[in-house]
Order: structure tokens, then C-alpha cells, then sequence
């Protein structure tokens, strides 16, 4: 089995068992001790009380079966609407040490008062402007010796969601915390995972190890840590400041999904017309705006005019956050379609995730009900890890793309080293041969011809070498250096014969760079075409071609000259030298001479490996 099908064995598995868990119920306390949940009896009535001449609120002293207030099913919202709502309800009996009561959260600012004393505020009730305290859970303690109190909630809220968005427990003070601490220490734990996947997926983009997908990943992790830690009570137990958990829920929801969107992006394409790189920079331009008017107005106190811009913001991040949501899973999709695999552990991950995610937007949205117990968190190391199997993934793929290339590299340099070597073995040979010539022969002819074949033979060794150092270091080359390199050597061959020579290209972009190999044996053909239209063709004018595309490359040289048979050249091994060299690249080497010479190579791309020991085609000499 393969590493990426034991990964995506393994994710499924660890999916299937948080699935089992999406909807479980919160533990319990048993003994004398056991929490009572309050969900009967419930009262809510519209409006707001008038105060007597004493200043107290009159609604506080209606007795239980007053017509004015209607009864209500609890957990759940008052029916109807408004911006200022009373709930109350009779807490059960108990014999509970240091009773009291635990509320969820209450949207959005509210007096509670047992027994018609007020017990605990949050925000400012009386206040007619525009506010924000955020939302915390509450524990109010009960008296212990008053037999079946009524809890009164006066609240006030100018967002469209008020009334209590939870469960309500009365129970003694421990078997609170013991709960919280039960229930929240997975979430708390599972955020700081979360937290520390992102942390080290920041580290390595700082330090440049996979920096396209590290850096969204860290992004999403981070803030989807900080998301599943605000659905937990536990933390106010360590820090509690309503307002600073408030703004790191609105920051994580929105980076995370602007880290997840950009991940996306870098890792499966930007979709059609660039459609997920728009989305997360839309949001984030948009996210900042808000913020920046959110900070500027103040959170208290603000005037409903001047909040509208930052309202209108923030309703237009809850619909990209929908729409990037959509463009992802239908990028995504489409690539797991196609049998990648990347996308398929991104699904793995991502659509249980999402479901967990949706269960709590549906809850803000007064869909279904609120339940701190969330399963965020869930979804957050879910995603987070299958993030984490992509990039190391990538990683691995792209080390080893790295070790074959550098196998690669190794064999050319292998076949350039061999070569070189019988090339140069040849030409010294044959210059130590017609040294030997011209100092032992009588004839001032066959001297003056000895030396005049050496000095060529110098020329042609000069540009073996200099061929060979322009492939030393691969990693400077580039198609339009292959066209300059030609280019100069063109006209080194031939200007100095008063020969015209012109070279054009054309070069398709993102076409990876040549190999060295490819480039020498481009020069050494190229260079035998110009030295035969030199010496054969009595040609005036040269002019060659480069054509550069992603599966071919095309180099054609063409003479005006009177052209020449090929079977009537004898000097050297030149043109078997040529189809030998084209031969090994893969490609094919065709000759016309009809209406002058015409030489043109055909090379598919990209090459094969080469094979250590191929042996190097003779050098004219």
C-alpha cells in the first residue's frame, strides 16, 4: 500500500470517530451534587417594565399566572420580535452546597434578578444607542435557604437575535465547574493543537520550506485553534475578558477561511478567471475595512447612522465567507474528478469539517439552537491535519523531483565528461600526428597543410571546451541564453568569412529551462551545419530559426548557397557526427540541398535520463 493511500486510510478513520461524536450530549455530574437542567415553566414577555415613584420595575412583582406574560419552550427563543424582551422562570428545588445558576449566553446586554433583587448586569440595559459587550455565559448564585426562586431576565438587544442562546443549569457552584471542565477540556486542548500545527506551519514559511502552502496553513490552523477555543467555557476560567474573546472569534472565523481559501488556491489553481485568488483578497480587503470601522466607531455607545457602513461589511463577509466556501468545494471537486489525490485528502478533511462549522453558523444565525457544546473543534483538526498531509505530501514529491533531477544531472555530466573526453582525446591526437608530419616531411606543401589543419583543429578543440564550460553550471541556463550562445557563435564562424548570418527565435513562455546536455549537443550540430555551409555550399548568407514549445525544440539553419551532396563529403565524420548527436537526444535530423543547404532538428521535450556509458560520437578531425 502507498504512503498516500495508508494517509488517506488513516484520515478516514480518525474522520469516522469524530463523526460518531457531531451530536453527542454533554456529560453529566452524578450524586447530590447532579445538575438540573431548566427547560419548563419558561415565561417571556415583549417590552419593556415602567418603574413605580420608587424607581423599582414594576414587572418584577407580577405574580407567576399573569396573564401579561405567555408561556414558552425552552431552549429556544421568545416568539415575535423587539429589541427588549423579559424571560423569567421558577428554578427547581435542591439541596445543593453553594447552589447557583449557570446561563448560557444572553443576547444581548440583560439584569438578571432572583426574586425581584437584581443579582448580576451585563452592558447597559437602560441605554437606547447601538451597542456591543459580546456574549459570555453567566453563573448566578442562588440563596441556599430560599425555597424555589424565580429567576428574571431583563434584556435588551438592537441586533435582530435577543433572548437566552443556550441552557440553563442550576446545580451546586462545583458541579458547574467540574461540567465545564469535563466538557471543554477536549475543545481546549484540540484549539491548542490546532494552534500549534499553525505555529509550525508560520515557522516553516518564515524559514522557506514550503512557503506557497505553509503559510496558509499556518494562517487557517492558528485561527481555527482560536475559533475552537472560544466554544469553551474553560477559557474564561483562565482569562475572562467578554470583549477580547469577542474580537478572536470575529478575527479567526474570517482568517481562517481567508487561509483556507488561499490554500486552495495555491494548492489545486485559482479556478476559472482567477475566481478563488479574487475571493480571499475581496475578503481580506474587506475584512480589514470592517475592522478598521469597527475600532474607529467604538463598540459602546455608537451612533445606528454611523454603524451602518460597519454592518454592511460585516454582512458582506458572511456571504463571501458562503461563496468561498462554494467556489472551493466545486474547485476541489473537480480536481478530485481527476484522481488527484491531494483533493481528495482535502475532502477527507475539509467536508466533515465544514459540517461541524455550518452546525455553529446555523446557531448564530437563530436557525437551530445555540449549544456551547460545540464540535468545532473537531472540524478544526480535521481540516487542519489533512492540510498538514498536503503539505507534506508536496514536500516529498518535490524532493524527490529534486533527487531525480540531480540523478539527471549526474548522468549528463557523465555522458558530457566522456564525451569531451574523446572529443578532445581525438583532436590532440590527430594535432600531435600532423605536428609530427610537418616537422619530418621534406615538402613545404604538406608542411604549410600540416600546420594549417593543426590550427583548425586548435579552433575546434577551443570551442569544445568552451562549449563545455558554458554547461558547467545548468542552472543559468536558460532558452534565451541557448539563442545568445548560438547567436555568438554564428557569427564568430562565420563573419570573419564576410558570410551573413542572422538567427531568430521564438520561445514559448514557462517552457522549462534546457539541460546542459541538450545544449552541447545543440552547439556541436549547430556549429557542423554552419562549418558545412561554410566549406561546401559557397554560401553568401545564413540565416537560422529557433522554435521553443513545451513538447518539442526546433532548430533550423538554411544557406543561399548551391548546396552540396551529402555522399560527396568526405572530410571528417561531420554529418554522421550530427544525425548521431540528434539520434541520442530523442530527436531527428533532416538535410535538404536542393535550393541550398537546409538543416533542421527536431527534439521532443522534455529529454529522457540519460544512460551513464552511451557512447560519444566521433569528433571531426
Amino acid at each position: 500500500m502507498t504512503y498516500a493511500a495508508r494517509s488517506i486510510m488513516a484520515l478516514v478513520v480518525v474522520l469516522a470517530a469524530l463523526l460518531g461524536g457531531c451530536f453527542a450530549g454533554s456529560s453529566t455530574v452524578a450524586g447530590a451534587d447532579a445538575r438540573v437542567e431548566v427547560t419548563d415553566g419558561w415565561q417571556y414577555r415583549w417590552g419593556d417594565s415602567p418603574r413605580d415613584e420608587t424607581g423599582r420595575l414594576v414587572w418584577l412583582d407580577d405574580p407567576l399566572d399573569s396573564p401579561d406574560w405567555k408561556a414558552m419552550p425552552f431552549p429556544s427563543k421568545p416568539p415575535g420580535k423587539g429589541s427588549r424582551v423579559w424571560m423569567r422562570v421558577q428554578l427547581p428545588a435542591g439541596t445543593w452546597a453553594d447552589p447557583a445558576v449557570l446561563l448560557d449566553p444572553v443576547m444581548s446586554e440583560f439584569e438578571a434578578y432572583l426574586d425581584g433583587r437584581l443579582v448580576h448586569s451585563h452592558g447597559d440595559v437602560d441605554s437606547e444607542k447601538k451597542s456591543w459587550y459580546g456574549v459570555p455565559w453567566t453563573l448566578v448564585g442562588l440563596d441556599p435557604e430560599a425555597p424555589r426562586q424565580v429567576l428574571t431576565l431583563r434584556i435588551r438587544s438592537t441586533f435582530w437575535m435577543i433572548g437566552v442562546h443556550g441552557r440553563v443549569f442550576a446545580g451546586a457552584k462545583t458541579s458547574h465547574v467540574q461540567s465545564i471542565v469535563q466538557n471543554d477540556t477536549p475543545r481546549f486542548f484540540a484549539g491548542l493543537i490546532a494552534i500549534l500545527i499553525g505555529i509550525l506551519g508560520l515557522g516553516f514559511a518564515a524559514v522557506g520550506t514550503e512557503r506557497a502552502l505553509s503559510g496558509p496553513l499556518g494562517l487557517y490552523a492558528v485561527n481555527a485553534g482560536v475559533y475552537a477555543i472560544f466554544y469553551t467555557k474553560l477559557k474564561d476560567l483562565f482569562f475572562d475578558h467578554t470583549m477580547f474573546w469577542g474580537d478572536a472569534h470575529r478575527f479567526a472565523s474570517n482568517l481562517a477561511m481567508i487561509g483556507l481559501t488561499m490554500f486552495v488556491q495555491r494548492a489545486f489553481g485559482s479556478g476559472p478567471k482567477g475566481l478563488i485568488l479574487r475571493l480571499w483578497q475581496a475578503h481580506l480587503v474587506i475584512f480589514l475595512a470592517a475592522q478598521a470601522g469597527i475600532y474607529s466607531f467604538g463598540y459602546r455607545g455608537f451612533d445606528l447612522g454611523l454603524a451602518a457602513p460597519v454592518l454592511v461589511g460585516e454582512a458582506l463577509l458572511r456571504l463571501l465567507i458562503a461563496v468561498e466556501v462554494v467556489a472551493i468545494l466545486l474547485v476541489v471537486i473537480a480536481r478530485a474528478a481527476r484522481h488527484d489525490r491531494n483533493a481528495l485528502i482535502f475532502l477527507a478533511g475539509v467536508l466533515p469539517g465544514m459540517a461541524y462549522t455550518a452546525k455553529d453558523l446555523l446557531a448564530v444565525a437563530g436557525v437551530i439552537h445555540f449549544d456551547w457544546n460545540s464540535r468545532t473543534y473537531l472540524g478544526a483538526l480535521a481540516i487542519g491535519f489533512a492540510l498538514s498531509i498536503i503539505v507534506a505530501r508536496v514536500g516529498i514529491e518535490r524532493l524527490r523531483r529534486y533527487s531525480v533531477q540531480l540523478d539527471r544531472r549526474a548522468r549528463e555530466k557523465a555522458v558530457i565528461l566522456k564525451d569531451l573526453h574523446d572529443g578532445i582525446g581525438g583532436i590532440t591526437t590527430n594535432i600531435s600526428l600532423l605536428a609530427d608530419v610537418a616537422t619530418r616531411t621534406r615538402s613545404a606543401e604538406k608542411a604549410q597543410r600540416a600546420v594549417s589543419d593543426i590550427s583548425e583543429l586548435s579552433r575546434e578543440g577551443l570551442a569544445e571546451i568552451r562549449s563545455f564550460l558554458d554547461t558547467l553550471d545548468d542552472k543559468d541556463l536558460s532558452w534565451e541564453r541557448v539563442v545568445n550562445q548560438l547567436r555568438h557563435v554564428g557569427q564568430l564562424t562565420l563573419e570573419p568569412h564576410d558570410l551573413e548570418f542572422r538567427l531568430t527565435s521564438d520561445l514559448e513562455p514557462s517552457v522549462p529551462p534546457p539541460t546542459s546536455l541538450l545544449y552541447l549537443n545543440v552547439a556541436r550540430i549547430f556549429r557542423e551545419s554552419l562549418t558545412n555551409s561554410l566549406k561546401h555550399s559557397g554560401a553568401g548568407r545564413v540565416v537560422a530559426n529557433i522554435r521553443v514549445r513545451q513538447d518539442c525544440f526546433e532548430l533550423t539553419t538554411k544557406d543561399d548557397g548551391r548546396g552540396f551532396d551529402a555522399s560527396e563529403v568526405t572530410d571528417g565524420h561531420g554529418l554522421a557526427n550530427m544525425k548521431s548527436r540528434a539520434v541520442d537526444l530523442g530527436g531527428e535530423l533532416s538535410m535538404e540541398s536542393s535550393e541550398g543547404a537546409s538543416v533542421r532538428l527536431v527534439v521532443p521535450l522534455p529529454l529522457p535520463h540519460p544512460q551513464v556509458g552511451v557512447s560519444a560520437s566521433p569528433v571531426a578531425g
